[in-house]
C-alpha cells in the first residue's frame, strides 16, 4: 500500500535468502480526497499506474510480483483480480498474485466454506462480502473499525486483535483479515 505501513513486515513473512523489494504507484500516492474509497479504489484498479509500477519490478527480475492493496484488487468484483495479475505478469515479466487472489486461493485450500471478516475500512466491507460471497464463501460475519483513508497506521495491535476475536464466530470456518 502507499502508507509503507506493511514494508517493514514483508521481511519478516520469507524466509533467510528471499529479498523483498517494494514499489508504489503513483495513483496512490495522491491525497485526492473528492473520491470516496470505493471509488478512489475503482480508479486505481482501473488506471495504468499498476502496470507502471510492474515494470520496475523487470529491473530486479522478480522471482513473484505480489500486488498488495486488498481493497483495490477486489474493486471491480470477481475476477478483476485475475485482470491485475494477468497486467502486472505482463508488464513485470513475473508470475504475480494479488491478496485477495491469494486470500481466495489459501481458504479454498484450507477448505473454508465459511468465513468471518475483520475489515479496518466501513467503506469497502460490502464489496468484499460480495467478493467473497462471488468467490465461493459464505460471510457468517463481518466487523470493521470505521475507519477513513490512512488511518490504520495508528490502530494498535491489540485493537485488531480484538476486532479479529468480535469478528470469529462458532459457525466460521476461517477469518479473513
Amino acid at each position: 500500500p502507499a502508507d509503507g505501513i506493511l514494508d517493514s513486515e514483508f521481511g519478516g513473512c520469507v524466509p533467510p535468502g528471499v529479498s523483498v523489494h517494494v514499489t508504489r504507484t503513483h495513483a496512490s500516492l495522491s491525497t485526492d480526497t473528492d473520491l470516496d474509497p470505493a471509488e478512489r479504489q475503482t480508479m486505481l484498479a482501473e488506471g495504468p499506474d499498476i502496470e507502471e509500477a510492474a515494470r520496475t519490478f523487470a529491473l530486479v527480475e522478480a522471482d513473484y510480483v505480489v500486488y498488495a492493496c486488498t481493497a483495490v484488487s477486489f474493486a471491480r468484483g470477481t475476477g478483476y483480480d485475475t485482470e491485475i495479475v494477468r497486467r502486472i505478469e505482463a508488464a513485470s515479466g513475473s508470475p504475480a498474485t494479488t491478496t485477495s487472489t491469494a486470500a481466495v486461493a489459501a481458504l479454498h485450500a484450507l477448505g473454508v466454506r465459511r468465513v468471518a471478516v475483520a475489515a479496518h475500512v466501513d467503506d469497502v466491507c460490502e464489496r468484499l462480502q460480495a467478493f467473497l460471497e462471488d468467490s465461493g464463501f459464505q460471510v457468517v460475519n463481518l466487523v470493521n473499525l470505521g475507519l477513513h483513508g490512512m488511518d490504520i497506521g495508528a490502530v494498535p495491535a491489540e485493537r485488531v486483535v480484538d476486532l479479529c476475536r468480535r469478528a470469529d464466530t462458532p459457525d466460521a470456518e476461517g477469518l479473513f483479515v
